[in-house]
């Protein structure tokens, strides 16, 4: 693929890139017409007309409105400092009140992601993720946990989440949101979870 944005590596060479108007005669009526009845996903794959469409997901199989991440990138800040997979946003206020979630992975093929947030102001305040093993989240998770005032935790119980939720629990952590009056966490399934991505 050629691309007009990247810069030239160590090879000396330029990637640029050609969209649909490369073409001298197309504009946006040949574009109409080429792309008469395909869907958008189609569209963008084989009509792309800028980087952007080429390089990007299909906005038909994103479940979110990518214009509307897009808009929230620009409010995204840069952490006040960074210890390894942690980042700071906000350093912890010895009386505030903070709300812990993970969503954990086993390490290999997906990475696992944990929030903190202050309870009042619902800002992030620090998180961590990658691909790491259980052990590692384990240690991150606890760590943040004594940092942040034992914030309010809820681990996703799905596959080795359970097994995250043993560990969290045997090193000490005890303010725990419940699913069921037993069971500490919450667990994602096809009840819950188009709730939840509706919802955000």
């Amino acid at each position: 693929q050629i691309w007009r944005g990247a810069k030239s590596g160590d090879n000396r060479f330029v990637p640029l890139f050609f969209g649909y108007f490369v073409i001298p005669f197309r504009n946006e009526t040949t574009f109409s017409n080429d792309t008469s009845g395909l869907p958008d996903w189609q569209k963008e794959q084989e009509y792309p007309r800028n980087e952007e469409e080429a390089f990007s997901a299909p906005k038909a199989t994103c479940f979110f409105d990518r214009e509307a991440i897009s808009a929230m990138f620009k409010e995204c800040r840069e952490p006040i400092r960074e210890k390894g997979r942690v980042r700071i946003y906000k350093e912890h206020v010895s009386d505030r009140k903070y709300v812990f979630a993970i969503d954990p992975s086993e390490g290999r093929d997906d990475p696992c992601a944990g929030v903190i947030a202050d309870w009042q102001t619902e800002e992030d305040v620090s998180c961590f993720g990658g691909k790491m093993s259980l052990d590692e989240q384990a240690k991150i998770a606890y760590e943040l946990y004594q940092e942040y005032n034992e914030p309010y935790i809820a681990v996703e119980r799905n596959a080795g989440g359970l097994t995250l939720v043993e560990k969290l629990i045997n090193m000490g952590v005890k303010n725990w949101y419940y699913c069921h009056k037993d069971k500490p966490g919450w667990w994602t399934q096809t009840s819950n979870r188009p709730v939840m991505l509706n919802e955000l």
